[in-house]
């Protein structure tokens, strides 16, 4: 029996079985860690997907929020420049006439702007659709803008000569000049707003 034992400890103690159970262990161990890499790297690998994917829906978006703001610039800038064209049909329609007896401003909506008169009130409509889309006070504003100039407009070509300016003091002037002014103060006011 002794002898046995003494076997078995100097197998046990041999180089060959503690290089087997090393090899074993270290087996084992090894499968472990390569699990854990390869699971890692899964898990970094779906975050980077998940990352990209949220900048490229943040970069989407971020585009059509540029393309929208243009949008909404360029009709600002629209309603802007009705808003001046009225102030300046307010002051020439106090203008004498020229001498052969024409008028300073136009005698009929739309006369002189070189584009069908449908298409222009089509994009007058469009412009006053937006701005009620963009601020309901805005939107007021430039429907009244809009009244007013129309008023001016059918008083001279329909009630008065081509040869009677307005007065300074007209009511139908003072009402256009105000809601031009009107207009561009709620237009600075957006855009100051969009600034900040």
């Amino acid at each position: 029996m002794p002898d046995w034992v003494t076997v078995g400890i100097s197998v046990v103690t041999s180089g060959g079985f503690a290089t087997g159970l090393f090899a074993l262990l270290n087996g084992g161990l090894q499968r472990r860690l390569t699990a854990r890499v390869e699971d890692s790297k899964n898990a970094t690998a779906e975050k980077l997907k998940q990352v990209d994917a949220s900048i490229a829906e943040a970069d989407r978006k971020s585009a059509l929020a540029l393309r929208r703001d243009d949008s909404r610039m360029t009709t600002l800038l629209q309603i802007n420049r009705l808003a001046a064209d009225a102030i300046a049909l307010a002051h020439n329609a106090t203008l004498p006439p020229l001498p052969d007896g024409t008028p300073i401003y136009p005698q009929r909506p739309y006369a002189n702007a070189g584009r069908p008169a449908e298409e222009v009130e089509r994009e007058t409509a469009r412009l006053l659709s937006d701005a009620y889309f963009f601020d309901p006070e805005l939107g007021r504003a430039t429907t009244r803008l809009h009244e007013c100039r129309e008023n001016l407009l059918y008083e001279a070509h329909e009630i008065r000569t081509p040869v009677e300016e307005f007065d300074e003091d007209d009511p139908l002037v003072v009402k256009l000049r105000d809601a031009g002014h009107a207009v561009r103060e709620h237009v600075q006011t957006m855009l100051t707003k969009w600034e900040y």
